[in-house]
């Protein structure tokens, strides 16, 4: 066998050059409903590192849909060292959202295909000596909410609704929260049940998991206290960045927690309002019984 026809192997193959790269921040978006990977496609936008806006390219580097990262090079080491120079906290702000048809433009509420509600955090790489770690510490896993066509199995036990800043204004981006026994009016020392989050338009899709029952007996219906959070007045949507108003959610140097899981309601939603619903299993309920609106 000539030496053009011998197959490579090991023994005769030889290195010349190794390309590494630092990851200053990676992220994994997983489902809340059931904890998986998300559907996607999706994006996750560099907003900004500390106070210095990342312009013109924001998109982290996608891994298969639903995982995202960004080494430590180009203009995000420049901005994270700069940072660093100055004293000031090196936070990345990040913005989740549904890929807008694999154009590289920003979130558009007219190509968004719902399947999930985007969010925005605040995340804090973890640095020694100015640089970041190595191995998973800079690794985040987090979730995202079922948006309006979120694909429901059919046995699922739900509430499709909306939150209302009044009569006639939706409440974007509130959090809904379903707690049991329905007439525990104390959050803390409630069970939570499900939780949601509502759209651009204030809709919301919350479905119940399975500390909602407890035993071997399935009753027919299920008593719940139906909870939604919200800030003082609606953020605006009509300006040139529609996002510009979701909460900013900051998880700190955590690679898990409340804030990445969902489970912290932004401070700055003051407003809250609750009632009990009647809940049947294996039954989605829309309509008056899944409207809130906030005092």
């Amino acid at each position: 066998m000539s030496d053009a026809a011998r197959m490579l192997t090991p023994e005769n193959v030889r290195v010349v050059s190794e390309l590494r790269h630092r990851l200053a921040l990676g992220l994994d978006c997983r489902d809340a409903v059931s904890g998986l990977a998300a559907g996607g496609p999706l994006v996750a936008e560099l907003e900004s590192i500390g106070p210095f806006a990342f312009t013109p390219d924001r998109r982290l580097d996608a891994h298969g849909g639903t995982r995202f990262a960004l080494a430590w090079a180009g203009r995000v080491r420049r901005l994270m060292d700069l940072a660093v120079q100055r004293g000031v906290a090196g936070d990345w702000v990040v913005r989740l959202h549904a890929d807008a048809a694999g154009a590289n433009a920003r979130w558009d509420a007219r190509r968004d295909a719902r399947r999930h509600v985007p969010r925005r955090l605040k995340l804090r790489p973890t640095l020694a000596a100015g640089v970041p770690v190595t191995g998973r510490a800079n690794a985040r896993a987090c979730r995202l909410f079922p948006g309006a066509t979120f694909p429901l199995i059919g046995a699922a036990t739900a509430l499709r609704g909306r939150v209302m800043h009044d009569a006639t204004t939706p409440m974007p981006w509130a959090r809904v929260i379903a707690t049991m026994p329905a007439n525990q009016q104390n959050l803390p020392q409630a069970r939570v049940v499900g939780r949601g989050m509502a759209d651009d338009r204030g809709d919301y899709l919350l479905v119940l998991g399975p500390r909602a029952v407890s035993g071997a007996q399935l009753p027919p219906a299920a008593q719940i206290r139906l909870w939604a959070f919200g800030p003082a007045t609606p953020p605006p949507l009509d300006g040139p960045d529609p996002l510009a108003g979701l909460p900013v959610e900051d998880a700190g140097e955590t690679a898990d927690g409340p804030v990445l899981r969902g489970e912290a309601i932004p401070p700055a939603f003051t407003r809250s309002v609750s009632r009990i619903v009647a809940l049947p299993f294996s039954t989605v309920v829309s309509g008056a019984d899944a409207t809130l609106t906030l005092p």
